[in-house]
């Protein structure tokens, strides 16, 4: 049988070039279409109607903490991660420094990001293991569930450095419906012993 093929003319055609690269040009197409699909979908996602409320620190606020630089995971639907909120970039994940006040919490990314979220939108503060697909330790991460509007809402943060979550847990205790908050800290651990 390897005789015959050594010895054969010429060998059969492994391939068709043409109806190949029609198969190739029609994946692509598909592939591009799908992405355009999607950007769409975002785009018009964006022009939900809803109202950001003010975006500036209140005069006469309190600050608790100092600006701590945290992770802004972003913002989804109230116990939907999969529907994240495109409108003023709360969808989009980034590096922000944030500090508690009496009346709300102040995130800003020193350049077009700033979000005021006061304290009578929080319905919510938990400590979780992660929101939106960004999944860290157990409570890890900072769950504020708020009132954008009409609409129910949960953002995510995680706070760079371990200290500096335990200082925002602490401060974030002292805001409405705040039970859901752990920490790990050595006054947190005798309190639940007694």
């Amino acid at each position: 049988m390897i005789g015959l093929l050594i010895t054969a003319a010429e060998s059969a055609p492994v391939t068709e070039i043409g109806k190949r690269a029609f198969l190739t040009l029609i994946m692509f197409v598909l592939i591009g279409l799908s992405f355009w699909g999607m950007r769409i979908g975002w785009k018009n996602r964006s022009r939900q109607d809803i109202e950001l409320p003010s975006t500036d620190i209140p005069a006469g606020a309190i600050k608790f903490t100092e600006p701590l630089l945290a992770r802004f995971a972003g913002t989804t639907t109230s116990g939907s991660w999969l529907d994240r909120i495109t409108n003023f970039d709360l969808g989009t994940p980034r590096g922000v420094d944030l500090q508690v006040f009496n009346t709300g919490i102040y995130l800003s990314d020193q350049s077009q990001f700033s979000l005021w979220i006061a304290k009578e939108q929080i319905t919510n503060i938990a400590t979780k293991q992660g929101i939106a697909g960004d999944v860290v330790e157990k409570d890890g991460m900072l769950v504020i569930t708020w009132k954008l509007g009409d609409l129910l809402v949960d953002s995510g943060l995680r706070v760079n450095r371990h200290a500096d979550h335990e200082l925002i847990v602490s401060a974030l205790k002292t805001f409405p419906r705040s039970t859901d908050l752990k920490n790990d800290g050595p006054q947190d651990k005798a309190e639940t012993e007694a």
